[in-house]
């Protein structure tokens, strides 16, 4: 009899640790997924349905929430929202929902992104052709006349004008034209860059020209030997230097201011017998010329000769 009790407790001991330890079914918590619009795609027409695929055990609510407002809760299927682009602004808009079981259980949709418009606006087409300058034009003068021929779908706001990168002037209306300065001579480069009246930008190929302005500077030349005052006999050598922008065409030199000799190349150097002349107090001056025939005067040097 007492091993018949025993067995008996033994097995309500077994059944009592196997309720101890069985394990609950774990609980499925809700999701939500929008699969109408895409992220970030563009809805052109007048009415737009946001559809949704909503997955919980005992659902209780779903809210749909636009631009950060909640626009709209549902309790049952079919999860759809359906909107005309007359009641909102054009623009961007985002989108999420929220969904709810009877447990309290929730969660969060990811964040869409799209934009409405009722239809796209057509694309903006500027074209330029720069009639003047053209490639490589030479000007003899600091003053340019440009000339252009806009074409664009939206109007011109705007022409830029550029010289070497910088911005020169402004072009607001035809015609497009204008005379713009260019302040050194040398090579530069021209480029416009049209702006429409929505805002598009559209840059000209580099136009490449030449300002050649008429050379107004005088060269400069000193006479470096013989010294103020020195005494000479026998040969004497003169030594002129002498520098320009351009170029140092040529020399003449006066002595007694009388012509005596011209010096065509360098180095800018006369060697003469001072036995020609008379002994005595004699000066010395030269002439230098640049290749635009400008030309300065040097300083007046004195030599006295004593053969």
């Amino acid at each position: 009899m007492k091993k018949i009790l025993l067995g008996i407790i033994m097995i309500l001991v077994l059944i009592g640790c196997d309720v101890e330890n069985t394990v609950s079914p774990i609980e499925s918590l809700p999701t939500a997924i929008i699969t109408y619009p895409a992220n970030w795609s563009t809805i052109t027409e007048e009415e737009l349905t946001i559809t949704f695929e909503v997955f919980a055990v005992n659902l209780d609510s779903v809210e749909v929430y636009l631009n950060g407002q909640k626009f709209e809760t549902f309790y049952q299927a079919p999860f759809e929202l359906d909107m005309e682009l007359s009641d909102f602004t054009e623009g961007m808009f985002t989108s999420y929902c929220k969904v709810y079981d009877h447990k309290g259980n929730s969660a969060t949709s990811d964040l869409i992104n799209f934009y409405w418009e009722t239809e796209q606006q057509p694309e903006s087409e500027i074209s330029i052709n720069i009639l003047r300058p053209i490639f490589w034009e030479v000007f003899e003068d600091s003053q340019i006349e440009t000339l252009l021929n806009i074409e664009s779908t939206f109007g011109v706001e705007n022409i830029d004008i550029y010289i070497d990168g910088a911005l020169n002037h402004t072009i607001e209306s035809e015609p497009f034209s204008a005379t713009i300065e260019v302040d050194h001579p040398g090579e530069h480069n021209f480029l416009a860059i049209v702006t429409d009246s929505l805002g598009n930008q559209r840059s000209s190929e580099l136009i490449n020209f030449s300002i050649l302005l008429p050379d107004t500077e005088a060269p400069i030349g000193y006479i470096t030997n013989p010294a103020n005052w020195s005494n000479q006999n026998g040969n004497m050598q003169i030594r002129i230097s002498a520098i320009d922008n351009e170029s140092v065409s040529r020399i003449e030199v006066l002595i007694d201011g009388e012509f005596y000799a011209e010096i065509a190349s360098q180095p800018f150097n006369l060697n003469i017998d001072t036995n020609i002349f008379e002994n005595g107090n004699h000066t010395l001056l030269a002439i230098i010329y640049d290749s635009s025939n400008n030309f300065s005067y040097s300083q007046l040097t004195n030599f006295e000769v004593n053969n």
